[in-house]
């Protein structure tokens, strides 16, 4: 599987904390950081941009704080 813009990813182990992809080009993608997310109060952190890597299953990033993040 691979990134698509204006989806939401789930780091792994973790149904909870969630990244939406905002733009991809090539191998980079641009993503925030939900909190609070499907709520009245949810909010967006600041975007950053990640190396997608190619594992067997599919697409990874790695967050800035070392926390994977699957398209699958």
């Amino acid at each position: 599987m691979m990134f698509e813009i204006g989806n939401r990813y789930a780091e792994d182990g973790s149904d909870w904390k969630q990244y939406e992809i905002i733009s991809r080009q090539g191998d980079t993608v641009t993503y925030v950081k939900l909190q609070h997310t499907e709520q009245y109060n949810e909010k967006k952190s600041e975007t950053k941009k990640a190396k997608v890597k190619q594992w067997q299953k599919g697409e990874v990033f790695i967050t800035s704080r070392d926390k994977t993040v699957t398209a699958y």
